[in-house]
Parts: C-alpha cells; structure tokens; sequence
C-alpha cells in the first residue's frame, strides 16, 4: 500500500518574488490573468511522486524545486503537477515552482509525521502606505505540536501586514509578534522577536532588541545588543552585548562589546570596549577609551577619558591612568576655576 500525506497550505507570494528567488519575464509577455496558488502537495513515497494541486496553474511545465533540489515535471495541468522525488529526510521543505510566462507559487512541505496546524493569529490593522515593498517569504511554520511537525500555521502578522507598515525582517522569529509598529527593521535570529508596537526601530544581529515591546527610534548592531530593553528609545547599541542588560533607558549612545552592559539610566556615553559597563543607576556620564569608567557602578555627570574612574565619583572628569601616564601637556590657555588637588604622587 502507498504511503500518501496530506500537509496544508503554507504561503503564496506574489510572482515576481518567492522567498529570495527572482523570477525574471522574458521578452513582452503579459502577466497571467491570476496569480497560480498552491493548495497542497501530496508525498506518494511508493511511486516516489510529489503531486502538487492548486488553480490557476499556467500553461506548459514549471521549474519545480524542493528545498535545494530541482525536481523532474512528469506532466502538468491547469490545477494539478506531478514530480519525481528523491528520498528526503523528515524535516520542512520550501516548495517553489515557476512557470514559462513568469508566474510563481511557494509552499512548505513537511515530511514526516505532521502535527497539528499552529493557530492563525489575527490579522493586524493596516498601516500607512510606505515605499517599503515587501519581498521576502511569509511568515515561517509554527512551532511543531507534540512530538509532531507543523506545516502551516500562522502569526500575529503577515507578509502582507510587514509591507502594509514598512517593516522588513529576515531571520527565523524577527518581527515575530509585531501588530501595529511601522518602519522596523529586524536582521538575525529573534531581532526584534517581541515588538508589538514600536517605531522605526533597526536591529541587526541575533537576539538584537529581542525583548523591546513598545520603544522607538532604536539602533542595535550586534549579538545581543540591547537583548533586554523592553520600552528603551532613542537609543545607540553597537558592538556584541552593548546596552545588553538595560530595560528602558533613554538617550544612551554605546560603542563597543559589552558597553554601558547594566546602565538603566540615561543620556550615558561610552565608546569602547567594556566602557561603563558596571554603571547602573547613573545617568550622564561620558567614558571613551578601554574599560573606560569600569569602575563607577552609580555615578552621574563623571567624564572619564582612558581611565578606569573610581566607584562613587559624581561629577568627576578624569583624564588617563596613573598606572601609565606620567605627565600631561595642555596647549593654550586653561580658563576657569581649578583646584589642583595631588591625588597621585
């Protein structure tokens, strides 16, 4: 007896586009009256068949791939094709085929046992126009039932939404769960994951912004950077782990690994690896330089430059390492009250 599964439907894009595959028209031919759509596709692993129905399948054979493999036609209607198919492991496959006169379908295949579809999450409200178009793939599967695979399934937002509100996104679970935010950016594995309603936001990196719910005018390059802000704006994260651990500051410019990694205050600047990375609480302060300000775990309005600052300084400028520099040289005039206090001897 045939083994024959049955796996619901996945995606369709639009036939210029399908999932990072360009499909280019060849001299004047006119686009098909309607886009084809792929409704199932059925694994006959007996006669070692894929049969693949829909409607509005063009004429003549499509270019049929699975996954990284192209698929030999056996023969084609306007509502039914039929492929050979090699022995695959048990796993989800991207499906495209692309007929003669341009058109393209997509679907994801699940072979093996198939789950339970993932329920479809509601649509979100349109959004304005944005000269953003929207080409990448539909959202991805969901997550797999219990001890089965899902092919299908559904989220918060579509393809269709993410174009609707100017946001663009690849990385499996990036802009996973967004519903009304506009003009967000997400590169990397779960890059903006949780955002619902923010604005104009960019991360890149794997878990960048994974955690922001509602901020806006972000920008986060790097592993982790601002991993934890939930409702953090205008701020700057460049480097793996900068910013990783504050929640909802404001205003923060960090350049460099781990820089300002616990700050929860705001308008703090640090450009360097490890630059006030222990300051939590302060707000203000400026440290350029390697580990620049590691040592101020509270303090506010300190200014360090290439040196290390001690724990409790507040309103403190302090310029090199007395470990390293002896002597410092200032061209011009030096204007203003100074108190000359010899702290190192």
């Amino acid at each position: 007896m045939r083994s024959m599964h049955r796996f619901g439907i996945a995606a369709v894009l639009v036939p210029a586009v399908c999932a990072g595959v360009v499909y280019l028209r060849a001299g004047a031919q006119t686009a098909p009256a309607r886009q084809p759509l792929i409704t199932e596709a059925l694994v006959d692993a007996g006669s070692a068949t894929l049969t693949i129905n829909g409607h509005d399948f063009p004429a003549g054979f499509p270019a049929v791939t699975l996954g990284m493999n192209e698929l030999p036609v056996r023969w084609a209607t306007e509502s039914s094709t039929a492929t050979w198919l090699p022995e695959l492991q048990p796993g989800t496959y991207l499906l495209t085929a692309a007929w003669p006169d341009g058109a393209g379908a997509v679907f994801y295949l699940t072979v093996g046992a198939a789950g339970p579809a993932g329920p479809a999450g509601p649509r979100g409200p349109r959004g304005e126009d944005a000269p953003v178009v929207w080409t990448g793939a539909a959202s991805p599967p969901a997550p797999a039932g219990s001890g089965a695979d899902t092919a299908g399934g559904g989220g918060p937002a579509t393809a269709a939404d993410h174009a609707e509100a100017g946001n663009t996104h690849f990385g499996a679970g990036s802009l996973g769960s967004v519903t009304t935010g506009g003009s967000n950016s997400a590169f990397g594995h779960l890059a903006l994951g949780s955002l619902t309603t923010g604005n104009d936001n960019a991360a890149f990196g794997r878990l960048s912004m994974r955690s922001l719910l509602s901020g806006s005018d972000n920008l986060a390059i790097g592993k982790q950077a601002m991993l934890r802000s939930t409702d953090a704006s205008f701020n700057v994260a460049l480097g793996s782990g900068a910013l990783e651990n504050s929640t909802g500051g404001q205003h923060n410019v960090a350049l460099g690994a781990a820089s300002l990694l616990q700050s929860q205050g705001d308008g703090n600047i640090g450009i360097g690896r490890n630059a006030l990375r222990l300051n939590a609480a302060g707000t203000g302060n400026t440290a350029v330089g390697y580990e620049a300000g590691i040592n101020n775990r509270t303090g506010s309005n300190n200014v360090y430059i290439g040196s290390r600052g001690e724990n409790g300084d507040d309103g403190v400028v302090r310029i090199g390492d007395p470990a390293v520099h002896s002597r410092t040289y200032l061209a011009g005039e030096v204007i203003g009250e100074i108190n000359v206090v010899p702290v190192y001897q």
